[in-house]
């Protein structure tokens, strides 16, 4: 396997001057009857371009997205192979770098050298200078005619190089947004390319969650229970009063914001009264001397609801009840009206919900009139209660 570079570009140097000796003999020749003016001009040099010359596996990469090239093992990557240029001018003009070999060879009367002439040419200095085309082989490609190397100069399968290339592809296809080559990707290399996508693959598919993460994280919800019902209506008898459902304050959105858990809470409290007549009743001996006319014990059940990628948390069935019970002869004489009302919110900048749900209470006897209220404190979804006589 040849070593240094110096031997690849010394070999063409030799090709292009030698190839175009031979085109400027053929054309000076037809010139003598035809005219200068007349014929195109075609000619070869030795592409000093960059891109050519040690090319990295990253540049190697870049070109296959490209479709200029279609293999990770070039002979460019280790210094070993090199282009010429085609300069071509039409008649009276002047030539530039050009790839328009049907123009330049051909049978019209402009040209002054054939494809077969020129391929034939070609074909012997090829043989002359040692040099092999990009499949490595002898004589004209006509997949990529400028290309030479030498002999055995492919990138070993095993060589770093070739890792790094598939790599670099890898990425600047999957995630920088550069073309993909279907050819390259389904050809020779479909298996050793595979891995690669895969690895970037899982690194966008990471990226791109965390990224949904840290939207979901970012969103925000809004939400209000402003309700209000009855629990009793001048009730005069022990008994439980089971409200309905105040409702809920939920995240609107189809999007998946992870597992979401419940877990449920029951908050308490209760009032106490003794009427003015109590005194009087245990006196008689009609009502227990340790014990209470009436007592209220109201109460909101509601489940906490956390998604696991959204950073508030929501309430779901927020149910109010109340339980009544009387302790004295003359219950028939009392009256008990309770009257539950919700004021909860959820707002962008709060973690969770927050406000209060108050149970107002009215006691009336034929002598007096009792007033009463509990409430119920939220805060960011936490709870605490609160139950006094006004």
């Amino acid at each position: 396997m040849a070593t240094t570079a110096n031997t690849i570009e010394t070999s063409v140097k030799a090709f292009a001057k030698d190839i175009t000796k031979f085109l400027t003999d053929k054309r000076a020749k037809k010139a003598k009857s035809l005219g200068e003016d007349k014929l195109v001009t075609a000619t070869f040099v030795y592409s000093s371009r960059s891109v050519t010359q040690n090319r990295s596996p990253q540049t190697q990469a870049e070109l296959i997205s490209k479709g200029s090239s279609w293999t990770p093992a070039s002979a460019h990557m280790i210094d070993m192979a090199r282009h010429v240029d085609l300069m071509y001018g039409a008649p009276g003009k002047k030539a530039k770098i050009s790839w328009d070999l049907k123009n330049a060879f051909g049978t019209k009367p402009q040209n002054f050298a054939t494809m077969a002439e020129l391929k034939a040419k070609w074909n012997s200095l090829m043989k002359t200078h040692k040099l092999k085309n990009y499949a490595g082989k002898d004589g004209w490609s006509d997949s990529d005619s400028f290309h030479f190397e030498l002999a055995d100069s492919k990138v070993p399968r095993n060589d770093p190089k070739i890792a790094e290339c598939l790599a670099h592809y890898a990425r600047i296809t999957r995630i920088d947004g550069k073309k993909k080559n279907t050819s390259f990707e389904t050809g020779s290399w479909k298996t050793a390319l595979a891995p690669h996508l895969k690895k970037v693959e899982a690194e966008l598919a990471k990226t791109k969650e965390e990224e949904r993460k840290k939207e979901l994280a970012n969103l925000k919800f809004t939400g209000a229970l402003k309700k209000s019902q009855a629990l009793l209506k001048n009730a005069n008898k022990s008994g439980n009063a089971g409200g309905r459902s105040l409702g809920n304050i939920l995240p609107e959105t189809t999007k998946d914001t992870g597992k979401v858990t419940t877990k449920k809470f029951q908050i308490n409290n209760e009032l106490v009264w003794d009427s003015l007549g109590r005194s009087i009743f245990e006196k008689l001996g009609l009502a227990e001397s340790s014990g209470f006319d009436i007592k209220l014990l109201c109460g909101v059940s509601f489940e906490r609801v956390e998604h696991a990628l959204l950073s508030q948390s929501f309430v779901q069935n927020v149910i109010p009840s109340c339980v009544l019970t009387y302790n004295t002869p003359v219950a028939f004489a009392m009256k008990m009206t309770t009257k539950v009302t919700s004021d909860l919110n959820l707002t962008k900048s709060a973690k969770g919900v927050s406000g209060t749900i108050v149970f107002d209470v009215t006691l009336s006897t034929p002598i007096d009139k009792e007033n009463g209220k509990i409430t119920m404190t939220f805060k960011d979804g936490k709870a605490t209660s609160q139950a006094k006589l006004k």
